[in-house]
């Protein structure tokens, strides 16, 4: 930023196969059709937000697509894919944490009022 330059190389590249493995390996117990729909849910991943984690330094990418958050350790592996209820939050679009560590997620509301969600910190 102090340069004015962009940095033309991307600092991160999220592959729909490396989504897919993850939610194959964290959703174990899920049905055949119920694991499809989780994976065509990461194969809309679409980011809309991102934010660092203000103790571990995790990346949390959230996709206003497929309501989902990805969450990236700091050496850029993926640790977790989350699944919103897309009929509570739909097209989430802004993610932040609070000074306690909550996390809050705010939607476009889809023809209805915004709003905001909060989750607590774990």
């Amino acid at each position: 930023m102090e340069d004015k330059e962009l940095d033309e190389s991307p600092f991160l590249t999220i592959e729909d196969d490396a989504l897919e493995k993850t939610v194959q390996d964290q959703y174990l117990s899920e049905s055949k059709s119920g694991l499809k729909k989780l994976k065509n849910r990461a194969k809309e991943f679409s980011p809309s937000g991102i934010v660092i984690h203000p103790t571990s330094g995790d990346y949390y990418l959230l996709s206003a697509k497929g309501s989902t958050v990805v969450i990236i350790n700091e050496d850029k592996e993926i640790q977790e894919v989350i699944f919103l209820d897309n009929r509570i939050i739909p097209q989430p679009e802004g993610i932040c944490f609070g000074k306690e560590r909550d996390l809050y997620i705010s939607t476009e509301g889809q023809g209805f009022s915004g709003k905001i969600f909060k989750f607590e910190s774990r």
